[in-house]
């Protein structure tokens, strides 16, 4: 059996090692994972996978633990292992191995695994690595569906794929609009929330995790790992913003906000757009347009759709467990945690990326 070793990663490391990989993200950024277990009453442990001296990957693993029962280790949007944009399977395949070994066979917890975008040909391989490696669908989460925009091509050339009518929007949008700023200043971030909250009102949703969560993840966040703002505004006054992250080889779009005022002048078409230019510049292969249900939220869906991104869905979630009755009774628990959480609830945005347990 191959050896390998699961190591614990300070923040300094941890940021360090994670910008070499391509499939790095938000969600494994080191004060999400802190933040994120902290709003879930769960532990964030940040870890390597080594082989001798050949760093295999990383991964923020999010814990919760059920007195006598074990307990669920949870990882999103992990393990890193693409140190290549195509990927390499044997290297996803090892790392696996040793989060098996380490959290299954050593800890007896359930480990469950929403794994990372990548291109058809990488999601088609993990997706084969992971029932090779004895993970099944898991009891609980959804896979994260959504549509990506291909940053390859020229611009002009992404812009002649755009819809005819959201091409046509976004037209309207530049003639009547102020140029649109990136920011990463906490302050924008303030504004940005206070602008978040009676837009989520007017369009009845509910969102987990909202401006605020990402105001508090921005505020203690690296420079390497921040979040970028992009917003529109007039005279001082703060008409519209977008939240994205841009790490590895992806920028994720996470939450968007306008106004009264700019929804009159489309400025949500031009937020879009002009993070395209910015992604585009930084050199990331991708744009990920957060998620989508067609169902529950087709709106939205409609908006994204004019894009002409290509729909994606990522590995997982998967989950393997140890062979003991407890397991029963730790699933069960979990459901009716979830039942307790979506009482009352309106319906949910749809996210940027499965965030449960």
């Amino acid at each position: 059996m191959p050896q390998y070793q699961v190591q614990p990663v300070d923040r300094s490391e941890w940021l360090t090692l994670a910008a070499q990989f391509h499939d790095h993200s938000y969600r494994q950024t080191w004060e999400y994972g802190r933040l994120l277990a902290d709003k879930r009453r769960a532990t964030s442990s940040h870890i390597k996978i080594m082989q001798g001296n050949d760093l295999l990957g990383l991964a923020d693993v999010r814990i919760k633990r059920a007195p006598f029962l074990g307990g669920v280790a949870y990882i999103s949007g992990g393990p890193l292992t693409r140190r290549s944009p195509s990927g390499d399977p044997d290297r996803l395949a090892a790392c696996l191995d040793a989060l098996r070994q380490e959290f299954v066979d050593a800890q007896g917890l359930i480990l469950r695994i929403h794994g990372t975008l990548g291109d058809p040909a990488w999601l088609e391989h993990s997706a084969a690595v992971f029932a090779a490696q004895g993970f099944t669908p898991a009891a609980h989460g959804t896979t994260y569906r959504t549509l990506v925009v291909d940053l390859q091509p020229s611009l002009a050339d992404i812009r002649s794929a755009l819809a005819q009518k959201w091409r046509n929007c976004l037209n309207k949008a530049q003639r009547t609009n102020p140029a649109p700023a990136i920011t990463t200043r906490i302050e924008d971030f303030d504004r940005f929330a206070t602008l978040f909250a009676p837009f989520v009102d007017r369009k009845g949703f509910s969102v987990d995790l909202g401006a605020e969560f990402y105001r508090a993840v921005q505020s203690h966040s690296d420079t390497a790992e921040s979040l970028t703002l992009t917003i529109l505004e007039s005279e001082g006054k703060l008409l519209a913003g977008h939240l994205s992250s841009m790490l590895g080889d992806t920028c994720v779009y996470l939450l968007g906000a306008t106004s009264d005022e700019a929804l009159k002048t489309n400025a949500a078409y031009l937020l879009q757009w002009h993070v395209i230019e910015a992604a585009r510049q930084r050199g990331l292969r991708w744009y990920d347009l957060g998620g989508i249900d067609p169902e529950a939220n087709p709106g939205v869906f409609h908006f994204k759709s004019g894009l002409s991104g290509r729909e994606m869905r990522a590995p997982g979630p998967f989950e393997l467990a140890p062979r003991a009755l407890r397991t029963r009774f730790i699933l069960a628990a979990e459901s009716a945690y979830r039942r307790f959480r979506r009482r009352d609830q309106k319906p949910q945005l749809a996210a940027a990326a499965p965030a449960a347990p």
